[in-house]
């Protein structure tokens, strides 16, 4: 599948993805370029974007998510509790495959926002 096609006309890639494939870094940097098309407020850009392939901090990172989302779900996977074929069903399996292979992601591409700080003070 070309980048181009999937960034603008897939709305999910997340069980497509080749977990076990290379990473090109060339490509990460073309994704990149084409989100910093993305509008945003006052064209001020202040975002960044954080690209992890180390495999000891994505599996730190995988820990942090999986452990905040059993969190905010009571302690377990809910996904098998919900009507298969059902939209929540579909949103929660997508979810929780995130949740147990997002360290297997051979790259992660964190975006962050760099907020802006003013001395200036509005009256």
């Amino acid at each position: 599948m070309e980048i181009d096609h999937l960034l603008t006309a897939t709305r999910s890639a997340r069980r497509t993805l080749d977990l076990d494939s290379a990473i090109d870094l060339d490509e990460i940097r073309d994704c990149l370029r084409i989100a910093l098309h993305a509008a945003n407020g006052s064209n001020q850009q202040n975002w960044r974007w954080l690209v992890i392939i180390d495999d000891r901090l994505r599996s730190a990172i995988a820990a942090l998510y999986r452990s905040a989302y059993l969190k905010k779900v009571g302690g377990q996977m809910i996904a098998s509790f919900i009507p298969v074929g059902s939209a929540e069903g579909r949103l929660m399996s997508s979810t929780e495959w995130l949740v147990e292979h997002l360290a297997d992601v051979p790259a992660l591409v964190i975006p962050w926002l760099r907020a802006n700080v003013s001395t200036k003070r509005w009256r």
